[in-house]
């Protein structure tokens, strides 16, 4: 893989997983960032259809660009709704809490069918209730799970690259 260039990197990983899955096996990541989720979920895609997300992290990574890139840890769920790979139908972000572009995010991130949860809200209601309402929305549909460390607290996980204390 070449750390150096973005889109033959995205096509390593890619054919990568089309090639674990043709084994019958399951799709499971440790480690990277959200630069690898689109290769990963278009190639999950081509498996079981369009799936339904369940993205934990400080940050919606829907934006169009980041720092004028399209293809970076920030905008990988943004491509990946315009691709068609993921059920819209059942995207949940969950412990957000990062900082936004501007209130355009949160305005795309519903156009393109995401429910957001909150820091503050599962404070609030509790865990119960939280994975209750992920689990209607889910559904019995196929699920690619996310989470990206920054989900946590900096005080539990210091190593990450994009820290945001907890709300």
């Amino acid at each position: 893989m070449n750390p150096f260039n973005i889109n033959e990197a995205v096509e390593t990983i890619e054919a990568a997983a089309d090639d674990l899955l043709d084994t019958g096996a399951r799709l499971m990541t440790l480690g990277g960032d959200h630069t690898i989720a689109l290769p990963l979920l278009r190639s999950v895609a081509r498996k079981h259809g369009p799936v339904a997300l369940l993205h934990f992290d400080a940050h919606l990574d829907t934006w169009d660009t980041y720092f004028g890139a399209e293809y970076t840890h920030g905008t990988p769920f943004r491509r990946a709704v315009e691709e068609g790979v993921l059920d819209t139908s059942a995207l949940s972000h969950v412990g957000i809490r990062g900082p936004l572009y501007g209130k355009q995010d949160i305005t795309d991130d519903e156009k393109m069918g995401f429910g957001i949860v909150t820091s503050a809200d599962v404070y609030r209601r509790g865990a119960d209730e939280v994975a209750d309402q992920l689990r209607q929305r889910i559904g019995d549909r196929p699920l690619y799970i996310s989470i990206d460390i920054d989900c946590l607290d900096p005080a539990h996980a210091p190593g990450t690259g994009t820290p945001r204390p907890a709300a």
